[in-house]
């Protein structure tokens, strides 16, 4: 008997107890504001990843035929005739023509983003006075291919005949910002060795190093005059006993033109952030999302739209008449709120929100 009562005792205090747990929590849920929702916020936004710097060439050769021609470092052939290199010495520059194709590598770094599954992209910051319709194509996780249309820059105003008169075919000169000149030599029984040339169009007489001279050539049959140094086949010679070509100058044979292409590709990642938003930001500009005529006075607006008698589209403020921008609380990222340092230039629609509860 006496076990039955105290069983029953602690039973009734566990009760209380039970009953005053229930009435401590039912007192904090009046005194507290409970949230009717919880939410998390992404931003999508893109990232530099990587940057590589690369100059790719261009040689193009005289051909008896009446005109120039090379390639690209992919075996795309790009023909200039004797014509279009005659109109391009008024304005300084020829083209552009056909797409140049070439090759570049993908970072280490930046591969290895894209094996993980990260979406990149790559763009070419490129130069409007080297080429023109730049872009690029990612080709697997190893290799960009670059299509540019190039302009070929020439001196304005002056040539290889201005300096060697009796030559039958205009021979452009390149400035040395863009290119250079080259030259088949040959002399002291050997043939086609390439000369580099260099030249200055703004200083036209200057010799610059070792590198072949205009002046240096002493008649249009190409000869060059005796007492220089010059670099020909990788070697620096003597020019006694050299000439440009085997008597082939005079129809514009054994020259060529040398000109580069500087590309920067940039590698950009896609990327998704969680976003912190403060209480007064949410309460203004996110907690009424879900709640019609959301944002400043009031007024028949939906979703963000903004307060005053007639909200207008969403995400927008409103005044008495429903335009944008002009209530105090309808435009969050235009108005008072939108001023301040901490939100300035940020926009609430770049946020993507997921409710939890």
């Amino acid at each position: 008997m006496v076990k039955v009562r105290q069983r029953a005792r602690r039973n009734r205090c566990h009760a209380g107890r039970a009953r005053s747990i229930i009435l401590a929590a039912l007192l904090l849920c009046l005194i507290l504001p409970c949230p009717a929702f919880a939410y998390e916020y992404y931003e999508d936004y893109t990232e530099i990843i990587g940057r590589t710097h690369s100059t790719y060439s261009i040689d193009l050769w005289h051909y008896s035929g009446g005109y120039w021609m090379g390639s690209d470092s992919n075996g795309r052939s790009i023909k200039i005739t004797d014509r279009q290199m005659d109109a391009g010495g008024l304005y300084g520059a020829i083209g552009p023509g056909s797409y140049a194709k070439w090759t570049a590598a993908i970072p280490g770094q930046v591969a290895a983003e894209m094996r993980a599954g990260t979406r990149v992209t790559a763009s070419v910051e490129g130069r409007a006075d080297l080429y023109r319709d730049c872009f690029c194509e990612l080709s697997g996780t190893s290799a960009v291919m670059i299509y540019a249309k190039p302009i070929f820059n020439i001196v304005q105003g002056l040539t290889l005949n201005s300096f060697v008169p009796g030559i039958s075919v205009t021979i452009p000169l390149v400035h040395n910002t863009y290119g250079r000149n080259l030259y088949a030599m040959y002399g002291h029984f050997k043939t086609n060795l390439t000369a580099v040339g260099s030249f200055s169009q703004y200083a036209p007489w200057q010799v610059l190093g070792n590198a072949m001279h205009p002046s240096m050539i002493a008649l249009p049959t190409g000869q060059l005059k005796d007492g220089y140094t010059v670099l020909i086949g990788g070697r620096q010679v003597a020019s006694d006993g050299w000439s440009v070509g085997f008597f082939t100058l005079p129809r514009g044979g054994a020259v060529g033109l040398h000109f580069d292409f500087p590309v920067t590709l940039v590698f950009t990642a896609a990327r998704t952030r969680k976003v912190w938003v403060d209480d007064e930001f949410f309460d203004r500009n996110i907690a009424d999302a879900d709640r019609p005529g959301g944002g400043g006075h009031g007024g028949s607006g939906t979703g963000w739209t903004g307060g005053g008698g007639n909200g207008s589209s969403d995400w927008q403020g409103g005044d008495g008449n429903g335009s944008p921008g002009s209530g105090d609380y309808g435009s969050p990222w235009s108005e008072d709120y939108g001023s301040s340092d901490q939100y300035s230039g940020f926009d609430p629609r770049s946020l993507r929100i997921h409710r939890i509860y």
